[in-house]
């Protein structure tokens, strides 16, 4: 399966990270991205970290910020500062940041890039509740997987936290906009909006998924989501 961290800890300066480290893999490549569209398309390469090793950014190792010993065993632990990898491609700590990792395996190749994390800005979670409003354009997949199961190609991304409700959109005009709430759940769709008509939205309430996977059929298709995500409910 393709690596995703988990988001552990945000906030202003520090991103905190783990990954669960898989039999085989020599090290993680971290890559970063201003959108989702962009972070689909191919993150732009920060940092590559040794499996089961640790990692603290030059800003984080020269402050000593969160410079505190935890059990790592099993685990690939970073923490880096956004504002030292701030570019044209990248993000920095006042917005958020849309992540992808690669395994790099025991004979030196780079796997396929895992799902997008979407990191949020350093002070979205001083409050118990925030909205996170996300953008993107679903890749045309054709075909439907397995008892409507989404299929190989699919956009798949993964929110901070869980998401207690949501609010998903398709703003094209065109095509249909197909949604699953995690590996192995099956697709819903959403129609695409008429000319002159109100933008096609449909509330999922008590969601509980940290995960989206979507696409479209025929033609991309932009789409919106708002998530109510929980502070302190982790994927």
């Amino acid at each position: 399966m393709e690596p995703c961290p988990l988001l552990i800890e945000r906030k202003p300066g520090v991103v905190n990270l783990a990954i669960r480290t898989t039999a085989g893999a020599k090290s993680y490549s971290f890559g970063a991205a201003l959108s989702l569209d962009a972070a689909f398309a191919g993150a732009t390469t920060m940092f590559e970290v040794p499996a089961n090793g640790s990692f603290s950014s030059p800003t984080l190792r020269k402050s000593k910020v969160n410079a505190v010993q935890e059990s790592n065993r099993g685990l690939t632990r970073v923490q880096f500062a956004p504002v030292d990898y701030a570019s044209a491609t990248i993000p920095g700590d006042t917005y958020t940041t849309f992540l992808r990792v690669r395994e790099r395996n025991a004979a030196g190749t780079l796997l396929a890039a895992g799902p997008i994390l979407v990191v949020p800005p350093g002070d979205f979670f001083w409050t118990n509740r925030r909205s996170l409003v996300l953008n993107g354009t679903a890749p045309s997949v054709s075909g439907v997987g397995f008892n409507n199961y989404p299929p190989p190609g699919v956009m798949r991304f993964v929110l901070p936290k869980f998401a207690d409700q949501l609010q998903v959109m398709n703003t094209g005009a065109t095509n249909t906009l197909y949604v699953s709430f995690g590996q192995g759940l099956q697709e819903t769709p959403i129609p695409p909006t008429a000319a002159g008509a109100p933008v096609v939205s449909i509330p999922f309430w008590q969601a509980g998924t940290a995960e989206l996977f979507v696409r479209a059929e025929g033609g991309t298709t932009p789409f919106t989501v708002i998530a109510a995500v929980a502070n302190g409910l982790h994927a």
